[in-house]
């Protein structure tokens, strides 16, 4: 449980006297090689992670994967806290991993983000179509794939994930969110319009 530091809450803060950045996670170790040990070292694993204790994530992600290696959660978990820290070739192989064991739009999304940042574009295409095949809202995806065919020189292609990407806009968006993306969509679409317009 989390609570804010505002006045109100001072008298349970001090009374609590839990500093979230040296308690331990889990509190109690928990029985070995258990179902509900796995558990409680997974969930530790994500609470230290939002903690910015990456370190003890780590461990905790470890003992976690020494009971049940075939975790997608925790693979793709790991797979994040090696792309904090910028180990991009190991953050890579858990989202592999993580995607072999269980297909989901997010680890696609994470695998996209790593290929781009290598600037491998032909796999960065490739995995964000993976993930917009499998997310139910795929905006941002979309608008991301609509940059990855502009680099690679495909304005038309570009303009069609364009289209899909103004068209799968979730119901509800907050209004900063939504100006942002508007305006990152229009720039896409007059970059991909001009590319055409010098190709004809």
């Amino acid at each position: 449980m989390f609570v804010r530091h505002r006045p109100e809450n001072d008298d349970l803060i001090a009374r609590l006297r839990i500093q979230c950045a040296t308690t331990p996670l889990p509190a109690a170790a928990p029985q070995e090689g258990s179902t509900e040990a796995f558990n409680h070292w997974a969930n530790a694993a994500a609470v230290l992670r939002a903690l910015g204790r990456n370190d003890n994530a780590f461990e905790a992600t470890d003992k976690a994967l020494a009971i049940f290696p075939d975790s997608a959660f925790v693979h793709s978990l790991r797979g994040n806290l090696f792309a904090e820290r910028g180990s991009l070739r190991e953050a890579e192989q858990e989202f592999k991993q993580s995607a072999a064991l269980e297909t989901n739009g997010p680890t696609w999304s994470s695998l996209a983000v790593i290929y781009h940042r290598e600037g491998r574009l032909t796999e960065e295409i490739g995995a964000w179509e993976r993930a917009c095949a499998l997310l139910p809202y795929p905006s941002p995806e979309l608008l991301a794939l609509g940059y990855a065919e502009l680099a690679a020189h495909h304005p038309q292609k570009a303009l069609q994930e364009f289209d899909k990407a103004a068209a799968s806009l979730p119901p509800q968006r907050e209004r900063r969110d939504s100006q942002r993306f508007l305006a990152n969509l229009a720039r896409g679409r007059a970059i991909a319009l001009s590319a055409l317009g010098q190709q004809r």
